[in-house]
């Protein structure tokens, strides 16, 4: 049995997921296009974190909202790869 803080805590959820799946349904990969929601991903413009995953669970509409219009689109084909900085002494320099 759930209890009433789960219970809203569901609803705050779902209402949430269904704000996100709305936003990458209108906005496509910035990149290439791609437009199925399970491959798009947030990306920040900058150095800060993309704060989405976090606004979702315990973030207001409001917020997410904001979260998500800072952030680019873009899909996993698109995404920057992670490179990894191999320090100057392994290069043997």
């Amino acid at each position: 049995m759930l209890s009433e803080n789960q219970k809203a805590y569901d609803r705050h959820k779902k209402a949430n997921l269904a704000h996100v799946a709305a936003y990458l349904q209108k906005n496509p990969c910035g990149v290439c296009g791609e437009q199925d929601i399970r491959k798009l991903r947030f990306l920040s413009p900058d150095e800060w974190p993309c704060a989405v995953s976090a606004c979702l669970v315990y973030g207001t509409s409001w917020r997410l909202v904001n979260e998500m219009e800072r952030c680019n689109v873009r899909c996993v084909q698109c995404l920057p790869k992670p490179t990894k900085r191999v320090p100057l002494w392994a290069k043997g320099r």
